[in-house]
């Protein structure tokens, strides 16, 4: 800075801001780390600017050396002109007691904002920092989907350093396609289950191992699916029939980044809670002896292949319905009886309402507000057939079936 009003045989400019701590500067020597060489701990910030003024040269031009609290850094320079609109927007984010921390965030999420989170911009705007001693360097990762199929999947680490190399591992069930150090390079699926994919940078700083980016190798295992109840989380394989049971399904043997379920219910009903988003959460109603369930799951690389859940039903009721007598011919009495012995006295229920319905599903008699455990049905006149009794009592609706002759 400075240079055409100061260039004689002793100075060459007013300040150097490629090297701040440059001798031939006619105001001295100043910093180019914070609180590093030539830090003035008395607070005189014009002092101390120099290492954002170096910070802007750095992210201007680029460099690549080892700071004065032993950090090798690298970064690219991105041009004026992209530095120039970072610095700007920072700026206008910063007051007067604004430190050197506040500016390295403010002007990362500047670089965000103007060119995208995971931008070269970003990158050298966080190496930058780093070479003058404020704060992490940036912290590489590895880009590609979450499952690997026989067909192959593509990594990348993108913005390295020049002159950076790689170095790949992968869990065993991952085999490398393309050659050790390619970037992008490509990974096949040699059998299914839980896997990974590693990277090493190596850079004229050392070596950077990165964190293991997670995936699922191949096709979903029909062995992994089961079935949850909603409310507990726990196991359910045992159905209540003819009540609604709250189910979800999950895969136990790892995070298989399912996304679609398709349920097989017989001998019952399904009903989707959520029809237009997540289908992994259903309520089933179990309806006849030939009850059964069978899931399906998908992912990137397809769907699994049916799997029996092996269900079975009980009855989860308090009451039963009785008939007497079943057949009918004139009129038949209904009680509601309890479940087990350890249900309550049925003589101290509430009111409840009774329902019959034809084998058209229309509504042939209803009584609503019964007292005590038992009503009078008249079937006199009524066709010949099966009907359907639905009693509602406590909060639960007991379905049984009446036969009606002539």
């Amino acid at each position: 800075m400075g240079e055409e009003i100061f260039n004689t045989p002793l100075f060459n400019c007013i300040r150097d801001l490629q090297n701040p701590n440059s001798v031939t500067a006619a105001e001295g020597q100043h910093p180019d780390t914070y609180q590093g060489d030539f830090w003035d701990y008395n607070g005189e910030p014009h002092n101390n600017s120099t290492v954002l003024s170096h910070w802007f040269y750095l992210l201007s031009e680029g460099g690549s050396n080892t700071n004065d609290i032993g950090d090798c850094f690298i970064v690219a320079g991105i041009g004026i002109n992209d530095a120039e609109r970072i610095a700007y927007r920072t700026e206008l984010t910063l007051n007067s007691s604004a430190t050197y921390a506040d500016a390295r965030n403010m002007s990362i999420q500047a670089a965000r904002d103007l060119f995208g989170a995971n931008s070269n911009q970003v990158v050298q705007t966080t190496n930058a920092w780093y070479a003058v001693g404020v704060g992490d360097e940036y912290q590489h990762q590895i880009f590609g989907p979450s499952v690997v199929c026989v067909s192959g999947a593509s990594f990348s680490i993108p913005n390295l350093p020049n002159g950076a190399s790689i170095s790949w591992s992968t869990s065993n069930n991952i085999s490398r396609s393309s050659s050790q150090g390619s970037n992008p390079c490509t990974f096949t699926a040699s059998s299914s289950d839980e896997g990974w994919v590693q990277a090493t940078i190596t850079t004229g700083c050392g070596n950077i191992t990165l964190p293991r980016k997670n995936v699922w190798v191949g096709n979903i295992l029909p062995l992994g699916l089961h079935l949850t109840d909603r409310t507990t989380g726990l196991p359910h394989y045992q159905f209540c029939n003819g009540q609604a049971n709250p189910v979800k399904a999950v895969h136990l043997d790892g995070e298989a980044f399912i996304d679609e379920w398709d349920w097989d219910v017989t001998g019952g009903y399904v009903y989707y809670n959520n029809p237009n988003g997540d289908n992994s959460e259903v309520t089933i109603y179990p309806t006849s002896s030939s009850f059964n369930v069978k899931l399906n799951a998908h992912n990137g690389c397809g769907w699994s292949g049916w799997a029996d859940m092996g269900v079975a039903t009980v009855s989860c009721f308090s009451y039963i319905l009785s008939f007497s007598p079943n057949p009918s011919t004139l009129e038949t009495t209904i009680s509601i009886e309890p479940a087990s012995a350890k249900t309550k006295n049925t003589e101290a229920l509430p009111e409840w309402d009774l329902e019959v319905y034809n084998q058209g599903q229309q509504l042939k008699a209803r009584t609503q507000k019964i007292k005590g455990r038992q009503t009078v049905l008249n079937t006199s006149g009524w066709k010949e057939g099966v009907y359907i009794v639905r009693a509602k009592v406590n909060g639960e609706v007991l379905t049984d079936k009446l036969v009606v002759k002539e």
